[in-house]
């Protein structure tokens, strides 16, 4: 069972994510942070300071989606949410 969890442990580092689509992602959300999520929430909702907020918070969590999502691309190496790969290492063996 070790080395089966080892192998499918070493797949996530070796299939690289496409460059392009992560940079598409961000032009897509810059664009739609500036324009037509503010626009919309303006248009949906009369009071001015609930369009405010409404639109912080769709843009606050697309883009924690989008944090959380290039965290988990990378799950080997010394940041704080990074794997224990010492620990696992010591259980495989």
């Amino acid at each position: 069972i070790g080395i089966v969890h080892f192998i499918d442990a070493r797949k996530l580092t070796d299939v690289p994510f496409p460059f392009q689509f992560a940079q598409m992602v961000v032009i897509m959300l810059a664009f739609f942070s500036t324009l037509p999520v503010p626009l919309i929430c303006a248009i949906g909702v009369r009071n001015a300071p609930k369009a405010g907020i409404y639109t912080f918070l769709i843009v606050f969590v697309f883009w924690s989606v989008h944090y959380i999502a290039v965290e988990i691309e990378h799950p080997f190496g010394e940041d704080a949410n990074d794997l224990p790969l010492e620990v696992l290492n010591r259980r495989f063996n």
